[in-house]
């Protein structure tokens, strides 16, 4: 893959905590049969800036903290739903390959900030009005981690597609997409 960003997480070795920023879709609800979301067929992304952790084993990250918590190590994962990795743990692809998702963890504490763009624009009041109350509330529960015995402090997954990637701060540099900076227009 000739891809700056991918060629950069290629070469991290083990666990690390990087800076990124990245756009994804903002999904809305349409507001029922009428369509009353006015935003509805807009091109509507957020550009989000934070630190995620990249290099981590799920599994070994959920019995980690469910030993802390309860004192139980039995998680064991399954494979990623609808994808399949190319490198583990790093890199993964939808089951058609047209698509290659970089898997990184929230952590804890870590408040990102992000902006939101309409059409290419910053959004406006108004339209950040429309955008919350057409977005689905969001919530992290895994059911599955609970069963393990993790319920307070679970780890969240986030497999981002590289595509998607503006730019990442790794080991103090920074590594710019200039395709993708384009495109979103940032």
């Amino acid at each position: 893959m000739e891809n700056k960003i991918y060629n950069a997480l290629n070469n991290v070795k083990g666990n690390t905590i990087l800076g990124i920023t990245y756009f994804s879709d903002v999904r809305m609800n349409k507001g029922g049969r009428a369509c009353t979301n006015s935003l509805w067929g807009h091109k509507v992304v957020r550009v989000t800036t934070t630190e995620f952790q990249f290099g981590n084993i799920y599994e070994n990250s959920v019995n980690n903290r469910s030993e802390k918590e309860s004192g139980v190590r039995v998680f064991e994962t399954e494979a990623p739903k609808g994808k399949v990795w190319v490198k583990f743990p790093y890199f993964l692809n939808n089951l058609d390959g047209s698509k290659t998702y970089v898997r990184f963890y929230k952590m804890r504490n870590i408040k990102g900030s992000s902006f939101v763009l309409v059409d290419g624009h910053l959004a406006t009041e108004d339209e950040m009005a429309i955008i919350k109350e057409y977005e689905p509330k969001k919530t992290y529960v895994s059911q599955k981690q609970g069963e393990a015995g993790l319920t307070e402090n679970q780890v969240e997954v986030r497999d981002i597609n590289i595509d998607n990637i503006i730019n990442i701060v790794v080991n103090g540099e920074r590594v710019v997409n200039s395709e993708v900076e384009v495109k979103v227009g940032v």
